[in-house]
């Protein structure tokens, strides 16, 4: 069941995420955390 929300212009019922792939960049001496997710995605219609 998906809610209606007049506000958004996606179609987000219609495709869904096959895979992720992270590519991050980790900065232990100053914390930081940088990186880039990519998603394969499907359209199902």
């Amino acid at each position: 069941m998906y809610l209606t929300d007049h506000h958004i212009l996606s179609n987000f019922q219609d495709v869904y995420s096959t895979h992720i792939h992270l590519d991050l960049n980790i900065d232990f001496e100053n914390r930081v955390i940088t990186g880039k997710a990519t998603y394969d995605i499907i359209h199902v219609n």
